[in-house]
């Protein structure tokens, strides 16, 4: 995260080494005060910094985003922005829990294992064993379960189309799409009583993979706190690819999976600074700007390249707070 806090004041910031941060009355054509200020050339530069290979993409809880965060509280400082962080300085660490399957964990289908990763999906984290008979119910919808008990059993069905897809030109379609299927998909099954769920892509899920498979691998992230490092208590939803379709819907199959999660802690921090107000009755409460510095960090290759930059998630809304 990257808040900024304002206390009803403007902030003007020329450049990288532009001087205290500034309030004005509103200009007569109603445009914000001190917006000439902000030069198009500085919010480019500052972006290309912060996005830049060398900040290696920003994961959270690494020492790049920690690196970056840096970088930010000395384009705060350098702007005029006052600290409003722990001990009077522009940080607030926080402890991270992270929760994700170990990679010791087990899958196979007939006796054949699956690999984790590149042939099946974890969904979410889970410490489970099971070995039970695995029943094809093709789409998996309610009309496919009239006539099957599936109770006691783990259950196979092909993702399909969510009840309210996303829409054609949105971010990241593929990856929404087959969340959003496996969400509705799996909690029928398991309210069925299916004691664990394996969905097959279908040509739009499958679209999704890598991504998908560079996200869940990393697990599930929290504030440290009571209760955190609580697993679901849910039967383990496995999502595989579509070259996994006959080797499932074959008759008399099995499921066998033996699943372990890892869980442990590391740092993160915030970036936390403030304009203080000049009205007298208004000084003493708080507008609060937030965005995020963190990114992806070093995945898959994109066209021979594995750092994920991150330039408008979010460098972009960091660089914008700042100017």
């Amino acid at each position: 995260m990257f808040p900024l806090a304002l206390a009803l004041a403007a902030c003007a910031r020329g450049g990288a080494t532009t001087g205290a941060a500034t309030t004005a009355a509103p200009t007569p054509d109603g445009a914000p005060p001190a917006l000439a200020a902000i030069a198009e050339s500085d919010v480019r530069r500052d972006l290309f910094a912060l996005a830049s290979d060398s900040f290696r993409g920003r994961e959270a809880g690494t020492l790049d985003e920690l690196r970056a965060s840096a970088w930010v509280a000395d384009r705060a400082r350098e702007a005029g922005l006052q600290p409003a962080g722990d001990d009077g300085t522009y940080f607030q660490f926080w402890p991270m829990r992270r929760i994700r399957v170990s990679p010791l964990s087990r899958i196979a289908v007939g006796g054949q294992p699956l690999a984790l990763g590149s042939e099946a999906l974890v969904v979410a984290p889970v410490e489970a064993t099971v070995d039970a008979p695995l029943v094809f119910v093709g789409e998996g919808r309610a009309a496919d379960l009239a006539n099957v008990d599936v109770r006691g059993k783990a259950v196979a069905a092909v993702i399909t189309a969510p009840a309210t897809p996303p829409a054609a030109n949105v971010s990241l379609r593929s990856w929404r799409y087959a969340l959003g299927a496996i969400r509705e998909r799996s909690q029928l099954l398991i309210q069925r009583g299916a004691v664990a769920v394996v969905l097959v892509s279908d040509s739009t899920s499958e679209d999704a993979w890598g991504f998908a498979g560079a996200g869940l691998g990393r697990g599930r992230y929290n504030v440290d706190s009571a209760g955190t490092d609580a697993l679901p208590s849910q039967p383990p939803v496995i999502w595989v690819r579509r070259a996994a379709l006959d080797r499932v819907r074959a008759p008399n199959q099995r499921l066998t999976l033996a699943l372990r999660a890892e869980s442990f802690v590391y740092p993160s921090v915030n970036v936390v600074a403030k304009v203080p107000g000049t009205d007298a009755a208004l000084r003493d409460q708080y507008v609060l700007y937030s965005g995020h510095q963190d990114h992806d960090g070093v995945r898959f290759a994109v066209n021979g390249d594995s750092i994920w930059n991150g330039a408008d998630d979010n460098a972009s809304v960091s660089v914008g707070l700042l100017a």
